[in-house]
């Protein structure tokens, strides 16, 4: 679905408060149906990704994605600091990069 920018802050501000409390439970939150893992950076941002229960390589996933967001976010020069992402370039990283992580995880499912 198409979210706009109010969705996409509101969005960020249920994590940013899961977050803050999620280092008092355990590095990454989980419970039977999902896991969810953060990876804060020095600039403030911090990257938020969701998954199946038992979901592995998500550190990978977020590190590729840390990766996409150095390479196509802060080196472009018309994004500023404290402003949404909106790097089609980035998207399209991270769009690739959960693509390929996903068919992995369902080669691995199916013993392939």
């Amino acid at each position: 679905p198409h979210l706009t920018t109010n969705d996409w802050l509101r969005f960020g501000s249920t994590f940013h408060g899961l977050h803050a409390i999620a280092p008092q439970i355990a590095p990454v939150t989980r419970d039977q149906h999902f896991q969810a893992s953060v990876l804060p950076v020095k600039n403030g941002i911090k990257f938020v990704l969701t998954a199946e229960a038992n979901t592995a390589e998500m550190d990978s996933v977020l590190q590729k994605v840390y990766e996409a967001y150095t390479d196509y976010v802060l080196k472009n020069p018309f994004y500023e600091l404290e402003m949404p992402i909106r790097v089609e370039k980035f998207s399209d990283a991270v769009q690739k990069i959960v693509q390929h992580y996903s068919s992995a995880a369902a080669r691995s499912r199916r013993g392939i």
